[in-house]
């Protein structure tokens, strides 16, 4: 059952407390929790344990790279939210998740790469036109990045109906963090969680080839960990730590 949005930041607070993801000297913002769990996964119970055991998995991928010369817990309060709504957005949206990965700097999305991810298969409904110049006249896609959000959304009925929430949740980004230094923050987020999948599944694929001796494996071993050390020299040396 839905909670309140009271009960949402207390209760995604309490949680985040039990795995230790964040101890810096200012307290997280329960309104901003509250911002992003409402307007990405919703309130539902289930839906926020998946998303504590996402950042609980990821903390724990960090943790062993870390070793004694950190306990891997996110000090910074605006690096703590920034991942937090990037799990978020992975968990709601995965789609729009990927767009962030491969473009970051939202602000920077157009026309251009919005045809690139549909082709303007959006323009085949016969209701596009009536439909996009609406959506231009709102406060929600009134902005190029915005109107490029929109497109990619069309094309998906259920992504569609959820448009508008997810150009809110992006936009927080511009109207709660430093503007400089917020995409830097994504980029360090994306890399984060983008070493603990590739070391998870490199972990799996490394047991199969301990049981089976399969030499295919070995060779996804060996692509993995090119594409780890070609990911952290790209990284600021914080992220360099696998």
């Amino acid at each position: 059952m839905p909670m309140s949005n009271y009960d949402i930041a207390n209760y995604v607070l309490g949680l985040l407390d039990k795995i230790n993801f964040y101890d810096g000297k200012d307290e997280l913002d329960s309104d901003l929790i509250n911002q992003f769990v409402t307007k990405s996964i919703g309130g539902n119970p289930r839906s926020i344990k998946r998303l504590i055991n996402s950042l609980a998995l990821i903390k724990i991928l960090n943790d062993k790279d870390l070793g004694g010369e950190s306990d891997g817990v996110i000090r910074d309060k605006d690096e703590a939210m920034v991942m937090f709504a990037m799990v978020c957005l992975q968990i709601a949206h995965p789609e729009i998740y990927q767009l962030f990965a491969d473009n970051p700097n939202f602000r920077e999305w157009n026309e251009d790469l919005a045809y690139r991810e549909t082709q303007k298969k959006e323009e085949a409904d016969k209701n596009w036109t009536k439909n996009f110049e609406q959506a231009k006249n709102t406060d929600n896609f009134n902005e190029d990045w915005e109107q490029c959000l929109f497109r990619v959304c069309y094309t998906n009925p259920r992504r569609r109906a959820k448009a508008s929430a997810i150009s809110e949740f992006i936009s927080i980004f511009d109207e709660q963090f430093n503007q400089k230094e917020i995409i830097s923050m994504i980029e360090s987020a994306l890399g984060i969680q983008m070493l603990g999948r590739l070391k998870a599944l490199t972990s799996h694929i490394l047991f199969r080839v301990m049981r089976h001796g399969n030499k295919i494996e070995l060779k996804k071993i060996t692509w993995l960990k090119n594409l780890l050390i070609f990911h952290l020299r790209s990284q600021k040396k914080q992220l360099m730590r696998i």
